[in-house]
């Protein structure tokens, strides 16, 4: 309010205070409020100092940067390619507003699944901040945290550890070990022991950061329940259902009132939910909690997202579980027609028991398995 009243004929330092405010509730984690001091920061720049003033196009950066946490991806993904896009033009691509814009588009092109356009983006803008910034930098440390990002997401483990290791020993030197980027790079090698089958080391390095976390960010910062969320997801894995089970529920009510339940966080946090009642045989439950979900899928992502297609497997693992094999193979098939590569994770998924030794689901099986070998041509 002080912003308003004090400095409504000083534009300028009305901008550069809305635009600090939006920083810091970002990383409070209060992306609602933080959007709205973003658009008054741009909405001022752009009025005082032109819409291709390297400060207008940082606050419409940050714009973009927000409504990617708030999880409007469409909004996000034009935002930031427009921005990136005349900043580029103005200022080069080398330019550190350049590089720092595109790397947040490739964390839209992630969460929309576009893992090799995203990993495209980061190399070319990981050459850049080396040569311009240096590999230390924290937009340079940023830019190889989201590559590895990358390389976890495509199962290449062995590089996602390797480069998350060196982000890892940069930010705690550099940053300190409570800073919320180093706590990102703790979650993210625990992820990688996680997608490597290693479920004791996982557990345990979750524990730590979710106790870090909490300590330093509060229990209900975005930062700290992505780490709380995948030690559920270990927690059922490791048939510690009930743990398991009252995470899940206290991580997605967290997420309904940071992020709102359409966020795809939060849907993320109710599928994972629905996932351990199908485990607990609670299968009317978990019947309904995904058909919501994946309808919310199909809305927001389209029917050939990996999410949507997940979602739309884990329907045909309930019929399954139900004895209803014909519904089983139905979904199934239909699933990956749509391009569902999972072969291997499909053969062992014990909610196909009843139909492992199926002729029909076999086929399934090796029609997934030749999506993922056409994917890698």
């Amino acid at each position: 309010r002080a912003v308003r009243e004090r400095f409504d004929n000083e534009p300028e330092v009305a901008s550069r205070l809305e635009h600090t405010l939006a920083e810091t509730y970002l990383w409070l984690g209060m992306n609602d409020v933080a959007a709205d001091h973003a658009r008054r920061a741009a909405a001022i720049r752009i009025r005082a100092l032109g819409k291709d003033s390297r400060e207008a196009l940082q606050s419409t950066a940050l714009v973009g940067l927000l409504a990617y946490h708030q999880g409007r991806l469409d909004d996000a993904e034009r935002t930031l390619r427009e921005t990136s896009r005349r900043q580029e033009k103005l200022f080069g691509g080398d330019h550190q507003d350049t590089t720092w814009t595109r790397v947040r588009l490739s964390w839209v092109e992630i969460e929309k699944g576009r893992l090799d356009t995203a990993e495209e983006i980061l190399h070319d803008a990981l050459e850049r901040q080396r040569r311009t910034l240096g590999d230390e930098h924290r937009d340079t440390a940023t830019t190889m945290n989201s590559l590895a990002v990358v390389y976890a997401d495509q199962k290449r483990c062995a590089e996602a550890e390797a480069l998350h290791s060196k982000v890892l020993e940069i930010r705690s030197r550099t940053l300190g070990p409570t800073d919320p980027d180093t706590l990102k790079s703790m979650t993210n090698l625990a992820v990688v022991s996680f997608y490597q089958g290693r479920l004791v080391v996982a557990a345990e390095l979750f524990q730590d950061v979710v106790d870090l976390q909490i300590e330093s960010l509060g229990p209900d910062h975005p930062v700290t329940l992505a780490p709380m969320n995948t030690l559920a997801i270990i927690l059922e894995r490791q048939g510690r259902l009930e743990e398991a089970e009252a995470m899940h529920r206290r991580v997605l009510e967290s997420k309904r009132q940071v992020l709102g339940d359409e966020h795809p966080e939060t849907v993320s946090s109710r599928y994972n939910l629905a996932i351990v009642l199908t485990s607990q045989g609670l299968l009317d439950a978990a019947e309904e909690m995904h058909r919501e979900i994946f309808e919310t899928r199909l809305q927001e992502l389209g029917e050939q997202h990996p999410k949507t297609l997940d979602s739309l497997c884990a329907l045909a693992g309930i019929a399954a579980l139900r004895g209803d094999r014909d519904t089983a193979l139905g979904r199934l098939s239909r699933a990956v027609d749509l391009g569902y590569s999972a072969g291997d994770s499909l053969a062992a998924d014990s909610d196909f028991e009843s139909i492992r030794n199926d002729p029909a689901f076999e086929a399934i099986v090796e029609r997934s398995r030749g999506n993922a070998q056409n994917s890698e041509l």
